[in-house]
């Protein structure tokens, strides 16, 4: 969860044609992997 909100913080910062693109590429994959962590431990 720590680094899901440290990609969120830094991807604020990336530049608005990236927030499309780049931007939730990284967001997603950062979200992806508390999930598969707890759906692994179900």
């Amino acid at each position: 969860m720590e680094l899901v909100r440290d990609v969120y913080s830094n991807t604020a910062n990336l530049p608005q044609k990236e927030m499309y693109l780049l931007t939730n590429q990284m967001r997603r994959a950062a979200v992806s992997i508390p999930n598969n962590i707890a759906e692994g431990a179900a």
